[in-house]
Order: structure tokens, then C-alpha cells, then sequence
């Protein structure tokens, strides 16, 4: 409960379980153990990013 007020503030929250407030405070809430699952939420989000640019990229010039 206590992290809840630094989830909001922050640009970007993660969560892994906890309770209802900070899992609605945190911007990533992730439900696996371990922290496997914190790298794999960095590589998806930088895929994800990777994508975004790429298709704004091409809208600019088509």
C-alpha cells in the first residue's frame, strides 16, 4: 500500500501482485513470479515501441 502514491507519480509503475491499490496505480501489472517476467515486459514494450515508430514512420511518407 505504501508504494501506491510512487506508482502514480512515476512515469512508469510496475506491479507484481500486491494489492488493489497499487496493481490500479501501476501502469504494468505483471501476475507471473519471478523476475523473468519484468525482462520479458521490457523486451515486449521495446518491441512494441519498435513498431509504433515504424508505422509512423511509414504514415509520414505515404
Amino acid at each position: 500500500m505504501n508504494d501506491a502514491p510512487a506508482l502514480s507519480a512515476a512515469d512508469v509503475g510496475m506491479a507484481q501482485g500486491g494489492t488493489h491499490i497499487a496493481i490500479e496505480s501501476a501502469g504494468i501489472v505483471l501476475t507471473g513470479e519471478g523476475l523473468a517476467m519484468v525482462n520479458r515486459a521490457i523486451r515486449l514494450s521495446r518491441r512494441t515501441m519498435r513498431i509504433i515508430s515504424g508505422k509512423i514512420v511509414l504514415g509520414v511518407y505515404l
